[in-house]
């Protein structure tokens, strides 16, 4: 395995730091789902959560800078109340687009599960697999996208 995704507490801070900054940079590395979770068993489905909910993590730091911005935004010549409502109205459909998403993410994944009927397929694994390549892919295109350059 290569030595940078080596399982030690202090190699897991230094990657997830270098994603953050990444993220904060308006780039994001590629990351191979479950890179940390390699030397786990297997069935440890806790180290797979563990990274999900860090993903997730960055994705909200993501979404929190993104709303920042709005606010910062001038939003041209229009009065200060008409820019306050094109605040509002941005954030909101940020925030919409984002439950949205969230909403998708767990229909795509946590069907995984019922393909299995379960039989111990080992979806929920894919699941969370699912879920954690999901996650970057957003922050990704977050970080990317033509539509939100503007606030980058």
């Amino acid at each position: 395995m290569n030595e940078f995704w080596e399982d030690t507490p202090s190699m897991w801070i230094f990657r997830t730091t270098l994603i953050a900054l990444a993220v904060s940079l308006g780039s994001l590395p590629t990351y191979a789902a479950t890179a940390r979770c390699e030397a786990a068993p297997q069935d440890d489905l806790g180290c797979m959560y563990e990274e999900y909910e860090q993903a997730n993590k960055l994705l909200n730091f993501k979404l929190k800078n993104l709303l920042n911005r709005v606010q910062a935004t001038e939003f041209g010549e229009y009065s200060p109340e008409e820019k306050k409502r094109r605040r509002a109205e941005v954030s909101n459909s940020i925030r919409t687009a984002d439950g949205a998403w969230r909403m998708l993410l767990a229909t795509e994944c946590e069907s995984l599960l019922r393909i299995s009927f379960g039989h111990g397929l080992g979806a929920d694994r894919e699941m969370v697999r699912c879920k954690i390549n999901r996650t970057y892919d957003r922050i990704k295109a977050l970080s990317k996208d033509e539509a939100y350059e503007w606030l980058q």
